[in-house]
């Protein structure tokens, strides 16, 4: 279960004004930001580079194996209700050709919808399929598929701007180690970003589990969104996350993000005795501790022990 001061926190940076919040969501998220941090890798050429150089790589949400993942309720086909109807040439660019198929008048069913509180609906629902009881046709589908090319055009193009790393709280997750580190024959990385560099802990934010989509509101703050960066279902719960999220345009000519020497390193309870020594190798003049993790053998439970360097 979630700690409630995320909930709250995320409440108070992205729900209410921010401009009067940001300071008090700040504090909060810097007293509550843990010790460590953790970083689940499977062993290739972009992670050592990572552990070598002291950097973490920064992905663009449309790679995340979540698809809602930094996704929100567009209410297109609200939107397009709305637009459909605000002039009669519009509606006719689009809907022109079908109804004309159907020997429709187009001026007498078009100043009948706008009479309805719902004109759409009224068109396409209720006055059609009276009208032509025979037809067998879906016509809210034209629509349907409209709105969903406009959503996922636009959520592309959303999430297209945003650079992001990912971290948890825990080191011992078997599903993590067997998610994120090639089933246990990897390592995690773990990070002080807590005692490092300011910027860390304003830049490092707390992902609250929500299973209600974010949606669209014109009324809302355009800050409000950024909050679709740190939400996710509840199903990803036990990751216990923090995310590193920057505009894609600052980093679009280099993702590899610079960040402090790794604090330990962790590895997997079935790492290769090769690549147990090559991360050894790499840390062994960082002062990074390591350990090796193993399976208890009275419970589902993982067990670092640290080797003595």
């Amino acid at each position: 279960m979630q700690n409630e001061w995320k909930k709250n926190y995320w409440d108070l940076l992205y729900e209410t004004c921010p401009s009067e919040n940001i300071e008090k969501a700040r504090k909060i998220r810097h007293e509550n930001f843990p010790s460590s941090l953790y970083r689940y890798r499977s062993l290739n050429k972009f992670s050592l580079y990572e552990l070598q150089f002291n950097t973490v790589w920064l992905s663009c949400p449309n790679d995340f194996n979540d698809p809602y993942d930094t996704s929100f309720n567009l209410n297109t086909l609200e939107q397009i209700t709305s637009s459909l109807f605000k002039s009669k040439s519009y509606f006719e660019d689009v809907y022109g050709d079908l109804l004309k198929s159907l020997n429709i008048d187009i001026d007498r069913y078009y100043d009948k919808a706008l009479s309805k509180d719902n004109p759409l609906s009224f068109l396409f629902n209720d006055l059609l399929k009276q009208e032509y009881p025979n037809i067998d046709f879906d016509w809210y589908e034209p629509i349907r598929k409209v709105a969903i090319e406009l959503e996922h055009e636009y959520l592309y193009s959303y999430k297209s701007k945003w650079a992001i790393s990912c971290f948890s709280e825990v080191n011992n997750s078997i599903l993590m180690w067997s998610h994120y580190s090639d089933c246990h024959r990897g390592f995690c990385i773990e990070y002080d970003f807590k005692n490092s560099a300011l910027k860390y802990k304003d830049l490092i934010q707390p992902v609250v589990y929500d299973d209600k989509i974010i949606t669209f509101d014109k009324s809302k703050d355009p800050f409000y969104f950024l909050g679709v960066l740190t939400k996710k279902s509840k199903c990803w719960e036990y990751e216990n996350e923090w995310r590193l999220a920057i505009d894609y345009d600052i980093v679009k000519d280099n993702r590899n993000f610079k960040v402090p020497n790794p604090k330990a390193i962790y590895l997997g309870c079935k790492i290769s005795n090769n690549d147990k020594e090559l991360l050894i190798d790499i840390v062994r003049n960082k002062k990074t501790k390591v350990y090796q993790m193993e399976m208890s053998t009275t419970e589902f439970k993982l067990i670092p022990n640290e080797i003595k360097l």
